[in-house]
Parts: structure tokens; C-alpha cells; sequence
């Protein structure tokens, strides 16, 4: 006999709480209140919520990058499946709702009611809050959390600086768990990339200069795997300035940290030496290999598979057509190209050199329209500018400093904060300098002469590198 609802977990009981909620809710919006099919949801969801609530004083249900999530884990599945419901209560700016102990059936028929009613004009949270009030809904509180307070729920962090550090380690070691499933015949958990994704996703949104210094520092990062985390930070980057839809955001951040899971498995189990000896059809092959273990992860979208059959094509190449299915390359595919191979770059110890942003630069360019779509190529410069938040430069005075926000007017001509003189010496008090300020003449102030490669003589400040 199945068992009944007080007899499972209380994850999977907040889960039917879910779904009868969205389900009672859509059958508001379209019977009304008096109706007998929206009066029988509406017992069924009393009467479930006051079994659960036998066993908490009170639950708490959130909303994680346009997820349903129960203690810090979302409902990947279930959030898919009622859809229009959480944008429902997100445009109603309910992004927590918790339900006590005492509850009655009339408090939830009220707060179905509001939640459901579509309203002439969008309400604030502040609008909502005063309907609960007047309905004297005293039993059901709600929240409107901002993006940092929300990734402060997911990280236990205190800080923004500490949230994407934080996001960085737990990625790393969420890739390196999912390649352990590989290997052990497991499944890839989407639930727990996904988590890091929306985790990247929320950084960028609250301080997206903070993120890509963060990419500069840890280009020395040993850890593996880095990599991807820094090549999903930017090919967010590119998806947020060309203004793709922010609901698409964490499956664009899951697609890219796993653009290249077919290659990471493979060097994990053989030497990364004899897998560069390979000839180019064992590195396809393990390419689809790759491929194939995405579309067989449950809870996936099509677009980590297709991004991740798509990125080793160069540009060129599929403009007469993709040689995979007749047609261009998937956009999402081309932003990780570009943002892959700018990485790659940096991490090369030829680039790790004075000026060695600039030789990036021009290298990159001269692909333009062979291996990297030229618009696309200039869009990702736009917003990663020419040199990134966290690069070292020598402007023409001679002074050091680091670049900590880039400019979409002028890519050659960033926010820097000057922490040396042109002796080297410390200041006692950095001094920060818009290289887009001109004097009375209209001449800019100062310039940039080249990038620097960190060393012993100009180290990073260690408020930015802690």
C-alpha cells in the first residue's frame, strides 16, 4: 500500500505542500473562492500543512533564483512544473513564506486568495504585506529578501567578498564530487550544480567587478577545476550585457560549468600528458562521451549538452552551417568559447608577463570571425574590458595600481586604485583615479602605460586578496 503523506519525509511533505499550493492557486485564479473545486484544494492543503506542522512549529519555503527551495535546497523538478506559480509570487515580491503552528483554514483560504488575485497594477511586497494585515493573516508570514541576503542563505557567508570566494570553493568541490559519480557509475547531482550556478548567478548580480577580480586573483588558484568556475563567470558576464532574460541565468551558469565534463572525466582517470598525445578523433570521442553523460542527467536542459557538443567549434567553421544540425552556433556556446579561451590564455606563463593583457587582447582580435564570432568577441571585451578588475597596471606616471572597475565606454580606460608611487613605495592611503577624467584642457588626466604581472614588488593589497 502507498504510504500516506504523515508517513514520508519532511522534505517530500513540503514538496506535495508545493504542489497543492500552485495547484490551489491556479484554481483560484480561474473558479474563484467559491467554487467547490478551489473550497476541496484548499482542505487538502489545510489538512496537510497541519500534519507537517505537527511535526515543526513552522516552514519556511524560499525562492532561490526562481526555485522553490526547502532548507537551502531547491525543488529542480517541482520548480519547473509550477513555473507560473513562483513567478506569481515573485512579481508579488514573496520570496519567503513561512507557515505556523495554529494555522487555520481560513488563513490559508485568504492567503490563496491574495497570492491569486491578478491585480490591476503589479503590487509591491509593502502592498501584499498590507493585505495580510487587514485580512488578519497572522499564522503565514512572508519576506522579501534582497539577492545578497539571498546568497547569504546559501553560503552561511557574511560578506559579498566572502560569498563568491565561497562560491568558488564549494564549485570546486562540486565538480570534483561530479566527476567521482562518473566514475563510479553514478548520476551527475544537477541539484547541487545548480546550486553553485545560481550562487555565481546572485554574486554577479550584487557586484560584478567584485566577481571578475576575484577571476584575476585566482588565475594562481592550484585548485583544479577553477577553470570552469571562471569561464561560467564570464559567459554570464556576456549573457547579462547582451540582455538575455535573467530566468535564463542558471542554466546558462550550469551549461558552462559543465561545457567540458567529458574532458575532466577522461583526466581523471588517465594522465593529462598521454591524453595530449591523443590523436584529435580520441579527443572527439571524449568529447561525446562527455555529451552523452549530460543528456542522460536527470533534471538537465537541453542547452549543457548542446554547449557542450558545440564549444570546440570555431566560428568559421559553422557559418556555412553547423556541422552538427545545419544551423549557427547556439549563442550560449559562443560566449563559452570566447570565455574559455580568454582564460586559457591568462593562465599561460607567456601571458603572465608584463603587457601580457594587451598581447591577449591582440591575439584574441585577430581570431575575430575565424574562432570567435566578431560581435561576440567585442561584447566580451566590453564588459571584461581590455584589462579586468584585479589587473595590475603602470600608469604613465609611473605609479601601480589595480584596476578595480572596468569602463563599457572605453575598454582602455578602467577605474584604478593607485597603491605605489613611481619609486614603488607604498602609499599610506591608496587614492582611486577614473581614467576617463580629463583636465581643463580636455585632455585625459592620466592613461595607462601596461599591464603588470603580480611579483614580489607589487603585491596585491590584502583586502582584495583576502
Amino acid at each position: 500500500m502507498p504510504m500516506n503523506d504523515n508517513s514520508l519525509p519532511i522534505r517530500d511533505q513540503i514538496e506535495a505542500l508545493i504542489i497543492r499550493l500552485a495547484k490551489a492557486s491556479k484554481m483560484y485564479s480561474i473558479y474563484q473562492s467559491d467554487h467547490k473545486l478551489t473550497g476541496d484544494i484548499c482542505i487538502q492543503l489545510f489538512e496537510l500543512l497541519e500534519k507537517i506542522l505537527i511535526m515543526r512549529r513552522e516552514v519556511t519555503i524560499g525562492i532561490i533564483s526562481d526555485e522553490l527551495a526547502f532548507e537551502k535546497k531547491p525543488f529542480l523538478e517541482t520548480s519547473a512544473k509550477v513555473s507560473d506559480f513562483i513567478d506569481r509570487l515573485t512579481e508579488k515580491g514573496l520570496k519567503k513564506i513561512t507557515f505556523c503552528q495554529g494555522i487555520i483554514q481560513e488563513e490559508i483560504i485568504k492567503f490563496i486568495d491574495i497570492i491569486s488575485e491578478v491585480a490591476k497594477h503589479k503590487r509591491t511586497f509593502e502592498e501584499t504585506l498590507q493585505q495580510f494585515e487587514k485580512q488578519n493573516i497572522i499564522h503565514i508570514k512572508i519576506g522579501h529578501i534582497s539577492l545578497e541576503e539571498e546568497e547569504l542563505l546559501l553560503s552561511g557567508a557574511d560578506d559579498v567578498r566572502g560569498l563568491a570566494d565561497k562560491s568558488f570553493k564549494r564549485g570546486v568541490k562540486t565538480i570534483d564530487r561530479q566527476l567521482q559519480n562518473i566514475i563510479d557509475n553514478k548520476p551527475v547531482d544537477m541539484e547541487s550544480i545548480r546550486l553553485i550556478a545560481a550562487a555565481l548567478v546572485n554574486c554577479m548580480l550584487v557586484n560584478k567587478s567584485l566577481l571578475m577580480m576575484l577571476t584575476s586573483i585566482k588565475l594562481n588558484d592550484e585548485e583544479k577545476y577553477i577553470h570552469n568556475l571562471i569561464v561560467c563567470v564570464f559567459t554570464l558576464l556576456q549573457a547579462e550585457m547582451l540582455g538575455i532574460d535573467r530566468k535564463y541565468f542558471v542554466d546558462i551558469a550550469s551549461a558552462a560549468l559543465l561545457h567540458n565534463i567529458g574532458i575532466l572525466s577522461a583526466e581523471k582517470t588517465l594522465d593529462i600528458e598521454e591524453i595530449k598525445k591523443q590523436d584529435k578523433a580520441f579527443i572527439d570521442g571524449v568529447i561525446q562521451n562527455g555529451v552523452k553523460i549530460l543528456i542522460n542527467t536527470e533534471g538537465i536542459t537541453p542547452l549543457a549538452p548542446l554547449a557542450a557538443l558545440e564549444y570546440p567549434i570555431p566560428y568559421k567553421k559553422s557559418k556555412q552551417g553547423n556541422p552538427i544540425h545545419n544551423k549557427g552556433l547556439n549563442l550560449i556556446s559562443m560566449f563559452i568559447t570566447i570565455s574559455r579561451y580568454y582564460d586559457r590564455l591568462r593562465s599561460l606563463p607567456e601571458y603572465q608577463k608584463d603587457s601580457g593583457l594587451e598581447k591577449i587582447y591582440e591575439k584574441m582580435m585577430s581570431m575575430s570571425d575565424i574562432q570567435f564570432h566578431p560581435d561576440l568577441l567585442g561584447n566580451f571585451f566590453n564588459v571584461v574590458g581590455l584589462y579586468p578588475p584585479g589587473s595590475m597596471v603602470k600608469l604613465v606616471t609611473g605609479e601601480v595600481g589595480i584596476v578595480i572597475q572596468n569602463s563599457i565606454v572605453d575598454i582602455h580606460r578602467p577605474t584604478v586604485e593607485i597603491i605605489y608611487d613611481a619609486a614603488g613605495r607604498e602609499y599610506p592611503q591608496p587614492k582611486t583615479l577614473n581614467l576617463l577624467e580629463r583636465n581643463r584642457e580636455g585632455k585625459f588626466k592620466c592613461s595607462i602605460q601596461h599591464s603588470i604581472a603580480y611579483n614580489s614588488k607589487y603585491k596585491i593589497p590584502e583586502k582584495v586578496s583576502k
